[in-house]
């Protein structure tokens, strides 16, 4: 027998010895679980106070520790509504569960959704809402659902099943980076990853040429994420040297008149530093010394500007 127990059945007898009446008795039971609700479990009431009496004790109870209500057989709608107020994951101890009682154990502690055996979408979106990590306990992960776990974080779309366009497109609308973890890329979604960042070409499966086209328009630079380079140099005045280890890929754009290039991290640079760099940095280039000798490859690109 557990210290409150022997504490508890000495009170029970005290109290039997004082020959205390059925009020005197349920004030005392009353201020005992008022002080610790898990007192309950050891509380045998029922055949001394009445019915009003033993509900209003185990109101104060579970008022006190909601998690009381694993104790109390005789449940009402009352004594659980109180219980999920104060916690939440007292629901599991619910006999008969209510919309109401489960729409209030989630408001409590959204972690009560997972024993929620009948879950509406309100309660799903009140749950989300609270925190996105108890979207893997939803039964059933509505479009509406799944939105909401998109507001909440954009990167959760990476995690959802059944992804539709509408639920990809609000990802992209917030944060268009996660439009690589779209698994159906609609001509619609990639526009408009594009038209957020010009960069997210790059993760274009489908590049029609109305994408390509607008990419360019903003950025001929962009030309390193398009697959079907040949097609677009012309139309752009863009020269591209192929790049293939050592060498490092070149765009070439015209910008006022005068050329710009760009390889590896320098972007725009003019054709005298371009050369520049060649010859001075990473160790220079000797072509008679043997040093860095596929630069030439680059000076012979130049040679047409």
């Amino acid at each position: 027998m557990n210290q409150d127990k022997r504490i508890l059945n000495n009170i029970k007898k005290h109290l039997s010895n004082l020959k205390l009446n059925r009020n005197q008795r349920y004030e005392g039971y009353l201020e005992i679980v008022k002080k610790d609700g898990m007192k309950i479990k050891h509380l045998n009431l029922n055949r001394i106070l009445s019915k009003d009496q033993v509900n209003k004790i185990y109101i104060e109870a579970v008022k006190q520790n909601g998690m009381a209500l694993e104790y109390i057989k005789n449940q009402t709608e009352e004594i659980c509504l109180e219980a999920v107020k104060q916690e939440g994951e007292a629901l599991e101890f619910v006999h008969t569960q209510t919309e109401e009682i489960c729409l209030m154990a989630v408001k409590q502690n959204c972690r009560a959704l997972i024993y929620v055996k009948n879950q509406t979408e309100e309660m799903c979106i009140n749950a989300i809402r609270e925190n996105e990590w108890i979207f893997e306990d939803i039964k059933e992960k509505t479009e509406k659902i799944c939105i909401e776990l998109i507001i909440k974080d954009p990167y959760k779309l990476m995690y959802i099943e059944n992804q539709t366009e509408e639920i990809c497109l609000w990802a992209i609308l917030i944060r268009p980076d996660t439009f690589k973890y779209v698994r159906t890329q609609t001509e619609r979604l990639c526009l408009i990853a594009v038209t957020r960042n010009i960069n997210l070409l790059k993760y274009v499966k489908n590049q029609t040429e109305e994408i390509c086209r607008y990419v360019l328009k903003k950025d001929k630079c962009s030309i390193i994420y398009i697959k079907d380079k040949e097609r677009y140099l012309e139309e752009f005045d863009i020269r591209y040297l192929k790049g293939e280890k050592p060498i490092k890929e070149v765009i070439a754009i015209k910008e006022g008149g005068r050329w710009l290039f760009t390889i590896g991290c320098q972007n725009n640079i003019t054709k005298e530093k371009f050369i520049y760099r060649i010859y001075n940095t990473g160790g220079g280039f000797n072509l008679e010394k043997g040093i860095n000798v596929h630069r030439q490859i680059y000076l012979d690109f130049l040679k047409g500007f």
